[in-house]
C-alpha cells in the first residue's frame, strides 16, 4: 500500500508542477478529472498484485522518474541543488529497472529548455552527471562483483519462463516482427469484455516468431480503448501552435519528445521480455501526460469553450474507470477477498 501511495503522490505532484507552469488557467474541476485520468490510465494500480519484492523495484522506479521530472520542471529557472536532486532521482530510476535508463533520454531536454547559454549550461551538465557516476559505479561494481559482467542486471539468471539472453536467437526477421507486434499492440490491442465482474479485461495477444526463446504474453491492452487517448489525434496542430508560444514551447517540447520515447520503451520491452499490462507501467505515463496537455490546450485554443472542457472531463473520469480492473486479469484483485466477493455478489 505505501509503494502506492508514493506513485500517487508523485505523480500528483509532477501533474501539479506542470499545469502551475504552465497551464495556468485550467479549471479546478478539469485538473482533479485529469489527475484521476493519470493515476488511472498509468495502470500502477498493477503493483498490488505481483511478489513485493519485484514489485518494489519496479514501483520505485516509476516513483523516482516522477519525483525527478518534478525536480527539473521549472520555467524559471533551475537551481544547482534542483538540478543535482533531479538527476540523482532519475539515476536511482535506473538503479531499481535497468530500462528507467530510457526516460533519462527527457534529462538534457529539460536542462536545455530550462537553462540560459552559457556558463549555466556546462554547470547544468556538470550537476547532471555527478549523480549519475555516483549511481552508475556502485552499481557497476555490484554487477560484476554478483554476476561477472558490469552490465548484467541479473537477466541471465532469472527463473522464469523469460530468458532474456537467449532472445537474441531470434533472426532478424522475428525481431522486427516483435518489435511491429509490440508498436501495433501498444496502439491499437482491443480490450476483451467478459459477462462476470470486473467486465473489462486485457486481451492476449499472439505473435509469430516469440515461441523461441519464450516470451511474456499475458494480456495487453492499447491506448485507443482510453477516450482520454483521442486527444492526441490532434497532438501536431496544438503542439505546433504552442511552438509558436514562448510560454507554451518548454512544454511543447517536453511532450513532442516523450511521445516518441513512450513508442521506443514499448517496443524495447517487447523485444526483451514480452508484452503484459504490468510492464506497460513503464511508459503510460509517457502517453498520458502529453495527452492531458493537448486537451487543455485545445480547450485554451478554442476560445475556452464550457463544452470542450465538459468533454475532457468526461473522457477522463471514463478513462479511469475502463483502466482500473484491467491489471486484474490473471490476477488477484488488490482489495481484501471479501470486498471483492462482495463486489462480485453486488454485480450479479
Amino acid at each position: 500500500m505505501k509503494k502506492y501511495l508514493s506513485i500517487l503522490l508523485a505523480l500528483c505532484l509532477l501533474w501539479r508542477r506542470i499545469v502551475a507552469a504552465y497551464l495556468r488557467g485550467m479549471p479546478f474541476i478539469l485538473f482533479l478529472c485529469s489527475c484521476v485520468a493519470l493515476l488511472g490510465c498509468s495502470l500502477i494500480t498493477s503493483y498490488f498484485y505481483h511478489a513485493a519484492k519485484y514489485e518494489v523495484s519496479t514501483a520505485a522506479a516509476v516513483m523516482f522518474i516522477a519525483f525527478g521530472l518534478w525536480l527539473l520542471i521549472k520555467p524559471y529557472g533551475l537551481s544547482v541543488a534542483g538540478i543535482s536532486a533531479g538527476c540523482l532521482c532519475m539515476a536511482l530510476a535506473v538503479g531499481c529497472r535497468p530500462n528507467a535508463v530510457f526516460a533519462s533520454a527527457l534529462t538534457p531536454i529539460l536542462l536545455w529548455v530550462n537553462t540560459v547559454k552559457g556558463r549555466s549550461r556546462y554547470l547544468a551538465l556538470t550537476c547532471a552527471i555527478l549523480p549519475y557516476a555516483a549511481v552508475a559505479v556502485p552499481l557497476m561494481v555490484y554487477n560484476y562483483a554478483r554476476f561477472g559482467s558490469v552490465r548484467e542486471f541479473g537477466s541471465s539468471y532469472i527463473l522464469t519462463t523469460s530468458h532474456m539472453p537467449s532472445f537474441s536467437l531470434a533472426n532478424p526477421m522475428s525481431q522486427l516482427y516483435l518489435a511491429w507486434n509490440g508498436f501495433k499492440n501498444t496502439l491499437f490491442a482491443p480490450i476483451d469484455l467478459s459477462a462476470a465482474f470486473p467486465y473489462v479485461l486485457g486481451t492476449g495477444t499472439f505473435s509469430f516468431g516469440s515461441a523461441f526463446p519464450k516470451r511474456w504474453y499475458n494480456g495487453h491492452v492499447g491506448l485507443i480503448n482510453f477516450p482520454v487517448f483521442w486527444t492526441l489525434m490532434f497532438a501536431v496542430k496544438a503542439f505546433r501552435k504552442a511552438w509558436g508560444i514562448a510560454s507554451e514551447k518548454p512544454l511543447a517540447i517536453l511532450c513532442t519528445f516523450m511521445l516518441p520515447l513512450g513508442v521506443f520503451i514499448a517496443i524495447a520491452d517487447c523485444l526483451a521480455v514480452g508484452m503484459s499490462i504490468r510492464y506497460q507501467t513503464d511508459y503510460m505515463y509517457l502517453f498520458l501526460i502529453p495527452s492531458l496537455v493537448c486537451g487543455f490546450w485545445l480547450w485554451e485554443h478554442y476560445g475556452r469553450r464550457a463544452g470542450i472542457a465538459k468533454v475532457m472531463c468526461v473522457l477522463c473520469i471514463l478513462s479511469a474507470l475502463i483502466a482500473l480492473p484491467l491489471p486484474s486479469q490473471g490476477e488477484v484483485w488488490p482489495f481484501w477477498p471479501e470486498v471483492i466477493e462482495r463486489l462480485r455478489y453486488w454485480a450479479w
